[in-house]
């Protein structure tokens, strides 16, 4: 995405009006940010949805801090790179919660963000310090209770279907829990180079449960 910075618009010598400057935009492949769908109502009707794309998380707090009869906001998704995630490359999950850290050294102020997702994993946008003096937490966005209530839904179907998975697993390699451990977590070919583990979702599961079966119908 392209982050534009308030520096990015320049003031014309000549009269008040200001251009755009873009060496001051930067390509941020790097930068973790949040997309989500805004609902216009009207008398209690969505008449209108659109797509926000939002780089900064303090954007998303005054977003809910606005929220009236008129506006509705869906599920947020955090975008994170690799360094963000700990995986291989970029990862969408939904956003939970954004708590903003601030510590604070004889030095040194160090800002950073933590990021509640699915399954209730954190990730952090920086590194903590070490031994900081003192920290402070505020939280700055919580997810809607709908979205909440729908999310331990699917975490619930997905902890269900996760165990299926392993079962198949070890079906498929004669009952050996450990090679159906290791078949599992690894990136199959034949399901274009997915983990079988993380194919929990609806259409992902029964592409996945009829792969096995299939498997084992010619071991039969």
């Amino acid at each position: 995405m392209l982050l534009t910075h308030p520096s990015a618009q320049k003031k014309s010598l000549l009269s008040d009006q200001r251009f755009h400057e873009w060496r001051f935009v930067i390509l941020g492949n790097n930068c973790s940010w949040i997309h989500l769908t805004q609902t216009i109502l009207k008398n209690g009707q969505p008449v209108e949805s659109k797509t926000l794309i939002v780089s900064e998380t303090s954007e998303l707090h005054n977003m809910h801090l606005n929220v009236n009869a008129n506006v509705r906001y869906e599920e947020a998704y955090l975008v994170t790179p690799a360094h963000v995630n700990q995986s291989w490359g970029s990862k969408q999950s939904l956003l939970k919660q954004i708590d903003r850290v601030v510590e604070h050294t004889d030095d040194h102020i160090n800002v950073y963000h933590i990021f509640t997702v699915d399954f209730d994993m954190k990730l952090w946008s920086s590194a903590p310090l070490n031994k900081p003096n003192s920290r402070a937490v505020t939280t700055i966005y919580k997810a809607p209770e709908d979205v909440m209530r729908r999310a331990e839904e699917q975490e619930s179907i997905c902890k269900i279907r996760r165990l299926e998975i392993l079962r198949g697993a070890t079906r498929i390699n004669g009952g050996d829990s450990e090679l159906g451990f290791s078949w599992a977590f690894g990136n199959i070919e034949d399901l274009e180079g997915q983990r079988p583990i993380d194919m929990t979702a609806d259409q992902q599961f029964e592409k996945l449960s009829s792969y096995i079966k299939g498997l084992l119908n010619k071991k039969a």
